[in-house]
């Protein structure tokens, strides 16, 4: 079965971040997520999986999904949706969908969640709907997945190589916090990742985009920017936790396999 997620309007009132946290260097979500997919905007439909989503296949399991997309949405006829990317991994994305020509005046109505993760930038009102893709197929996406992209905005997911072992560092996605914890490091740009190390043997020079042999480098520090990144720090500044445009959500979250994925992709 795959899960579609529904946020309907919801408001940065709507939030309580108590439980969400920085312990030893890790982002703790888990009570968090708990607490948040309780609330009343929030809820999943379960679909099978669905395949072939770019072909227009008219299986019964893809009229469930759009069958299931247009109900969340609250479609009428005329309406217009979109489609957005949320988060791009190495091995699949989240997407949402949304009707674009609502114009609210309501506050309830517009959406503060589907407009802080969506790397596009863009202003969502009504309701919107969460999936994740594979390989064109719809998957199983899960609770903490879905509100992992919200955790983002404040704590971001890096990842650190350290004698073959990879593990997760968490950080302030705020442009001066990371500026402040790299200071002193070396640091590469190579397309939207930066990497820092601190350790001259590193081997951090040697690093290349792709086809790297994983025992060759030691006590480096991955980081990537969202592809929109300017776009988003410039939507976000008149939203509440990010006025005067202060350089936060910048970052986006990645993990073991999207390291191996890129940059080690058949090393062991």
């Amino acid at each position: 079965m795959g899960d579609l997620w529904i946020v309907k309007g919801n408001v940065p009132e709507s939030w309580n971040f108590d439980e969400l946290t920085l312990e030893r260097g890790e982002r703790q979500t888990n009570d968090w997520s708990r607490t948040i997919s309780r609330e009343n905007w929030l809820s999943s439909v379960s679909i099978p999986v669905t395949d072939n989503l770019t072909n227009n296949d008219q299986s019964g399991n893809n009229i469930s999904f759009l069958n299931a997309v247009l109900k969340g949405l609250d479609y009428k006829e005329g309406n217009l949706i979109n489609t957005i990317n949320i988060y791009e991994h190495a091995n699949y994305t989240i997407q949402a969908m949304y009707i674009t020509d609502h114009d609210f005046q309501n506050s309830d109505e517009f959406n503060y969640f589907a407009t802080v993760v969506n790397i596009e930038s863009i202003h969502i009102f009504g309701p919107a709907v969460f999936f994740k893709t594979s390989n064109n197929t719809v998957t199983h996406l899960t609770s903490n997945e879905l509100l992992n992209c919200f955790a983002n905005f404040y704590y971001v997911q890096g990842i650190k190589l350290s004698y073959g072992k990879f593990t997760n560092i968490g950080v302030n996605n705020y442009e001066p916090d990371i500026e402040n914890m790299f200071k002193g490091y070396k640091v590469r740009r190579i397309d939207n990742w930066l990497i820092f190390s601190d350790d001259k043997d590193s081997g951090l020079d040697d690093l290349k985009e792709s086809d790297n042999d994983l025992s060759l480098f030691n006590n480096i520090v991955w980081l990537k920017l969202k592809n929109y990144s300017g776009e988003v720090n410039e939507s976000m500044s008149d939203i509440e936790h990010n006025k005067g445009a202060d350089y936060r959500g910048l970052y986006m979250d990645v993990d073991e396999s999207y390291i191996r994925n890129v940059f080690f992709y058949g090393s062991k």
